[in-house]
């Protein structure tokens, strides 16, 4: 005799009972809506304009990030200024569903006015393609009702980024003025005071061997030499520095997004590793070249995007009284971040004198150096131990006195 049917099972039965049938009609009802859901943005709280029209899809998400870092780094490399950078991420919940909807970053200028901040805003707008509306904000932020500014960006019509700017910021960021003085605009005179113009050249990738060292090294002891960690002769050439009375930096290897193609070579700190094994890798390359009075990065366009790992680097150079110079292999803020909040003297290369193959270009390059040291009175270059970039400081270190221009070492910039 075959079992009765259970009462779940039985077609009849189950759409007999009222309260089975209520609970069958709420899951569907259910599933339809988090189907819904699924395939569109949810709606965002009021106090969120127009974020239900945003996409919050991961690859989205970190598109605008990007974008962002870009717009950062176009103000502040070519434009000087920016104090600080900080993200606030737009997230909501809708029936137990968590997205983004837009985010909004916070950027403080002391050295840009509003002229110049709509006009090369809407630059950067027209260079990325997007659309950009400005609102003016209530003065806020302390006593000092600082103007403000929010620039949404638009991506055919939609808000994608919103940028809050604020202009005249009393924070301090090592090297950059505490007054707010407005940089010249393009073609006018110098705004430095004759004679008081700096230029700080650092030469990269020393350790390799001596005779590179000897070669850059007869120039002028006014230049930094930054070398590479755990080579044959990072020791060495520190030391010969050192002896020289010229300056030395850690030329501290770091994760570039080209990775493995791109190998920044041994000690090299790595977004994949461990806290602990940072450490232990951080400590190995700081004890390998003394006389270190700051660090730079060596390509680092992944790892310098990394938080938890710049925040490890950066507490252990507040630990031994260390800056950071950051190279700009990548438009990312957290490097800057970071060393605001443990306290670290930061500063910024502006040119690389030899990203372009060729004495000429080497001397545009510092050409350029020199250009930006006389409009913003500091200046920070950057080259490699290559023929080129060698030719060019032996042409142009010998006019730079005449020309109201002071070689110093990376270190001065502290005195800013």
């Amino acid at each position: 005799m075959l079992p009765a049917k259970a009462p779940f099972l039985s077609f009849k039965t189950r759409w007999a009972n009222p309260q089975l049938f209520q609970a069958a009609l709420g899951m569907l009802a259910l599933g339809l809506g988090l189907l819904f859901l699924w395939g569109r943005n949810p709606d965002f709280p009021s106090d969120l304009p127009s974020a239900q029209t945003l996409d919050i899809r991961e690859e989205s998400y970190q598109a605008q990030k990007d974008f962002t870092n870009r717009l950062s780094g176009f103000l502040r490399e070519g434009h000087g200024g920016l104090l600080l950078v900080k993200e606030t991420d737009r997230v909501a919940s809708v029936e137990g569903m968590v997205g983004h909807g837009y985010v909004t970053y916070l950027q403080k200028y002391n050295k840009i006015n509003e002229k110049q901040l709509f006009a090369l805003t809407q630059e950067f707008a027209g260079k990325e393609g997007l659309g950009v509306k400005v609102h003016k904000l209530a003065p806020k932020y302390g006593a000092t009702k600082l103007p403000s500014y929010e620039f949404d960006f638009l991506k055919e019509g939609e808000l994608w980024v919103r940028v809050e700017a604020q202009l005249g910021a009393q924070a301090k960021v090592p090297g950059q003025p505490d007054t707010l003085a407005q940089p010249a605009l393009p073609g006018s005179a110098p705004v430095v005071a004759p004679g008081s113009a700096r230029l700080v050249v650092i030469i990269d990738d020393m350790g390799q061997n001596l005779s590179s060292f000897s070669q850059f090294s007869s120039l002028s002891k006014e230049l930094t030499f930054s070398v590479l960690p755990q080579l044959p002769y990072s020791q060495r050439v520190a030391e010969a520095a050192h002896q020289l009375g010229a300056e030395v930096m850690l030329h501290l290897p770091m994760e570039p997004v080209a990775y493995p193609k791109n190998n920044p070579g041994a000690g090299a700190l790595m977004v994949s590793d461990g806290l602990s094994f940072l450490a232990q890798k951080l400590k190995a390359d700081l004890d390998s070249v003394p006389y270190a009075v700051g660090v730079n990065n060596h390509m680092g366009s992944a790892f310098t995007k990394n938080q938890p790992g710049m925040a490890l680097v950066m507490q252990a150079l507040a630990e031994r009284g260390l800056f950071y110079l950051d190279s700009r292999t990548s438009a990312s803020e957290v490097a800057l971040g970071e060393a605001q909040r443990f306290g670290i003297p930061f500063f910024s290369r502006q040119v690389f004198l030899d990203e372009v193959p060729g004495e000429e270009a080497a001397k545009a390059a510092l050409e350029k150096a020199i250009t930006l040291a006389l409009k913003e009175g500091t200046a920070v270059a950057i080259g490699h131990p290559r023929p080129e970039t060698l030719a060019a400081l032996k042409a142009l270190l010998p006019q730079l006195k005449e020309r109201g221009v002071t070689l110093v070492r990376a270190s001065s910039l502290q005195k800013s």
